[in-house]
């Protein structure tokens, strides 16, 4: 699969970056899946996977949460030996850890201090298949705006814009 696939529905773009970030049906439909919609819905969370692209980087698919996650209404902690497991898994599949994602209870979300602070720690102590580690949070809302897609690099996020990919179906709207 490339980055021109007829599954890429979403692109994340960066004003600094020439590469691009492109989302597949099936990441995206897992995302969209654990949005939390009603208000006492807890956030959830899990890892990225995927491949590099002609292009960028490709998210093919998505895992988590899993059970002994850590969850409450504003705030997730992956359960560190289910994540562990889901990316040797993968790894078999042939898909590469590129980061993390998590939901939020906003529309439109944006990371808190302790997402910039646990994620830069990530980062840190993690092997990533990618040299700019991904982190997605997914909000109520089911367009691009409903996902702030963000990198790490020198120990600072920095946030990527969404949009639709010019192919895209009309599958998630």
């Amino acid at each position: 699969m490339t980055s021109n696939s007829a599954s890429t529905l979403w692109r994340a773009s960066h004003p600094d970056f020439p590469d691009d970030i492109r989302f597949a049906l099936e990441a995206l439909s897992h995302l969209q899946a654990h949005r939390q919609s009603g208000w006492f819905a807890k956030e959830a969370g899990g890892q990225l996977f995927g491949r590099a692209a002609d292009t960028g980087l490709l998210v093919v698919t998505a895992s988590g949460p899993y059970k002994g996650d850590t969850r409450t209404r504003t705030s997730y902690r992956s359960n560190p030996h289910a994540a562990a497991r889901a990316i040797a898994e993968m790894r078999e599949r042939g898909l590469f850890y590129l980061g993390e994602w998590h939901t939020h209870p906003e529309p439109h979300p944006r990371p808190s201090r302790s997402d910039v602070n646990a994620f830069i720690q990530l980062v840190k102590n993690s092997r990533f298949a990618t040299a700019v580690p991904v982190l997605v949070i997914q909000g109520q809302a089911c367009s691009p705006m409903g996902l702030a897609v963000l990198t790490c690099e020198n120990r600072k996020l920095l946030p990527w814009s969404v949009v639709d990919s010019p192919s895209a179906p009309a599958a998630l709207a």
